[in-house]
């Protein structure tokens, strides 16, 4: 007999959606049925004019920030030019800040590694630790408790 695996659910999750329900559900009850009218909803069209408006707008910005990238083992801090949009680093670009070295030297600009380059992509992904943990179990175990 093979074993189908059920999709994830966190505990955290089934609560908020349960709770939501049962509110939306008591609220209903509340509602008169034949006072309840839906205003019919206006939506200005977005004018494209060809496919490049469509991707000169997935690559706007809010701003442009400066940052850095601080790792264990790295000397360097290299600069980097951070794309922001609704507060989120959605790209990163190395930043051409150093002056040359020597001329018989090549040139280091831009610097950045890529451990540096995929900070944009840790900092929201599902694996982040966003709490302290305490490992409970032996070393290589993977248990964990929140601290």
């Amino acid at each position: 007999m093979s074993h189908m695996r059920s999709p994830q659910l966190s505990r955290r999750t089934f609560l908020v959606g349960s709770g939501v329900g049962a509110l939306a559900l008591g609220l209903s009850r509340f509602t008169p049925r034949s006072a309840v009218t839906v205003p019919p909803v206006k939506v200005k069209p977005i004018a494209y004019g060809d496919f490049g408006d469509v991707w000169r707008e997935k690559w706007r910005w809010d701003r442009v920030v400066k940052g850095t990238h601080n790792r264990t083992n790295c000397i360097a801090a290299c600069s980097w030019d951070l794309f922001v949009k609704d507060g989120i680093v959605w790209r990163e670009e190395q930043n051409a800040i150093y002056e040359s070295s020597r001329p018989d030297v090549p040139d280091f600009n831009p610097r950045g590694c890529q451990k540096g380059a995929c900070y944009s992509d840790l900092q929201l992904a599902p694996s982040r630790i966003i709490y302290p943990l305490k490992r409970v179990g032996p070393r290589g175990s993977g248990r964990w408790k929140r601290i």
